[in-house]
C-alpha cells in the first residue's frame, strides 16, 4: 500500500503538477504518508487479532457452557441408569431359581399360571437386551464427557501403546445394534506402537465409529475397514468408509471446533480427535469423495522416546502455559 502510494506522488511530481511545491515539503509528505501506512498495517493487523481472539474466547466460554451442561445431564442420567442396571442384575439373578420353581409347580400340578415356553425363554434375553441398552447409555455419556473437557487430553498421562490392543478394545466396547458390527473389518497384521494415551484414543476410535455408521446408515451394501501401515518414519492407522462423503468445499472445516453438517451435531467430535492426536506427537487428516467414501488417516511418529515421563513433562509445561495465559487480563 506504501509503495502504491510513493509511485502515485513520484508520478505526479514526475508529471510537473506540483513543481511549485517545496522539496522539503513533498519529503515530509512522504514521510508522514509512510508514518500512517504503517500505522494502517499495524492497526489492521490488531484488529484481525483481537477478532480470532474474540471468536477463539466464544469458543472456549461454549465448550465451558456444554461442559458444565454434559456434567449435569451426566450426573441426572448415570443415577437412574445406575438404579436401573442394579435392578436388572437382580431380576436375572433370581430368575433362574423363578424358572425353576415354575417347572417344579408345573410337574407337582400345583396349576401355576399357563407361561408359554417362548414368553419364558425371551425373559433372559429381553434383561440382556435392557443392560445393553444401559451400557450403551454410560457410553455415549462418557464419550460427550470426553469430548468437551480438554482437561482430559491436557492432563492424561502418556504411556506406549499397542496400537491393535487399542481397536480391538473400542470394537469390544463400542455400543453396536445388531446389524452395525457386522459391517466393520480391520486388518492388524502391519501392528505398532505409538506414545499416547489409551483410554482417549479408544473415545477418538468410538468418535470415527459413530461418524461413519450414521453416514453408512442409508447405504445398500455400508462397509467401514480399519486398516494398519507400517513405516520407517511414520505408522499410520487408515478408517474408511463407502458413506455419503464430504464435500471438498466443506474439508477443511471439517477438523474445526463448533463445525458440523449433521443436524444436530456439535461440531466437537473431529475437533477431539484433531486435539487428542497433536498431544501425542500424532496427526489426523482426511480425503473424501461424496458418494464413495470417506477415510481418515491418522499418522503417528514411528521413531518417539518409550519413557512416558518425557512426553508427560511436555504436557505439564503445556498446562503451565495455559494456565499463564488464562490468568494474563484482556488486551
Amino acid at each position: 500500500m506504501f509503495l502504491a502510494s510513493i509511485a502515485i506522488v513520484n508520478s505526479i511530481w514526475g508529471y510537473g503538477y506540483f513543481t511549485t511545491i517545496p522539496k522539503d515539503f513533498y519529503l515530509k509528505s512522504v514521510g508522514l504518508l509512510l508514518v500512517l501506512c504503517i500505522i494502517g498495517y499495524f492497526y489492521t493487523k490488531k484488529t484481525k487479532y483481537l477478532r480470532q481472539l474474540s471468536e477463539m474466547q466464544l469458543q472456549d466460554e461454549k465448550l465451558d457452557v456444554l461442559n458444565n451442561l454434559a456434567a449435569s445431564l451426566a450426573h441426572e442420567l448415570r443415577t437412574p441408569l445406575q438404579t436401573i442396571s442394579l435392578g436388572n442384575s437382580n431380576i436375572r439373578a433370581c430368575l433362574l431359581h423363578l424358572m425353576q420353581g415354575y417347572n417344579l409347580a408345573q410337574e407337582a400340578y400345583l396349576n401355576p399360571p399357563d407361561m408359554s415356553k417362548t414368553v419364558l425363554g425371551a425373559l433372559d434375553s429381553t434383561l440382556i437386551n435392557i443392560e445393553n441398552e444401559i451400557q450403551t447409555s454410560f457410553t455415549f455419556i462418557n464419550m460427550l464427557l470426553m469430548n468437551v473437557n480438554r482437561k482430559n487430553i491436557v492432563s492424561a498421562d502418556l504411556e506406549v501403546c499397542l496400537m491393535s490392543d487399542c481397536v480391538k478394545d473400542a470394537l469390544a466396547r463400542y455400543p453396536f445394534n445388531a446389524s452395525e458390527r457386522n459391517i466393520v473389518s480391520y486388518d492388524v497384521k502391519n501392528d505398532f506402537e505409538f506414545l499416547g494415551n489409551k483410554l482417549i484414543f479408544v473415545h477418538v476410535l468410538f468418535n470415527l465409529l459413530k461418524n461413519s455408521l450414521y453416514y453408512t446408515s442409508k447405504k445398500k451394501e455400508p462397509s467401514i475397514t480399519i486398516c494398519l501401515q507400517y513405516g520407517k518414519s511414520k505408522n499410520i492407522l487408515h478408517f474408511r468408509d463407502n458413506g455419503a462423503g464430504i464435500p471438498k468445499k466443506y474439508l477443511k472445516y471439517i477438523f474445526q471446533k463448533f463445525y458440523s453438517s449433521r443436524q444436530h451435531g456439535t461440531g466437537i467430535g473431529l475437533e477431539f480427535c484433531r486435539a487428542a492426536l497433536e498431544s501425542f506427537g500424532a496427526h489426523i487428516s482426511c480425503s473424501s469423495k461424496e458418494n464413495e467414501y470417506t477415510e481418515f488417516s491418522l499418522f503417528f511418529p514411528a521413531n518417539f522416546t518409550k519413557d512416558p515421563d518425557v512426553k508427560n513433562k511436555w504436557h505439564k509445561l503445556l498446562q503451565n502455559d495455559i494456565n499463564v495465559l488464562k490468568s494474563q487480563p484482556g488486551i
